[in-house]
């Protein structure tokens, strides 16, 4: 079966709208009630035997969630590219990523158009994602 994604109401809402703002919080708190910076932060350790050089992140949102891996894990030097239909990123938080030598590069598109692209990495993440295709 081929698999297509589904817009989601974050997708077309605009990233200041009141019900988008609250709909990135209650990300959050997923986020953090399923332990998922833990559990991603251990299978790092596990199975990257030397920090990525390349990140890429698909529906990576407001960039928040790798924000509070990159404070856990300590690494430097990484160029990370946000991939998500709108650029959402918060100034703040892509401050507190430069200031630990993150490169951040924002493409906001659908995934199938950025893959289109070819851009390798060391590591390629989702998180709360994968659930916004469906099976048509």
């Amino acid at each position: 079966m081929k698999r297509r994604l589904e817009p989601e109401l974050l997708d077309v809402l605009p990233s200041e709208d009141p019900e988008a703002i609250h709909s990135r919080s209650d990300l959050r708190r997923i986020n953090h009630a399923m332990f998922q910076a833990q559990i991603m932060r251990r299978l790092f350790r596990r199975y990257l035997a030397q920090p990525p050089h390349r990140i890429i992140e698909l529906g990576a949102g407001d960039g928040y969630f790798m924000l509070r891996l990159a404070l856990a894990l300590q690494w430097r030097d990484v160029e990370y590219i946000l991939v998500d239909r709108q650029n959402i990123v918060d100034p703040k938080t892509a401050l507190e990523l430069r200031q630990r030598r993150w490169d951040l590069q924002i493409f906001a598109e659908d995934v199938s158009e950025f893959l289109e692209r070819g851009i390798v990495a060391d590591l390629i993440t989702v998180n709360l994602f994968l659930h916004h295709f469906s099976e048509s």
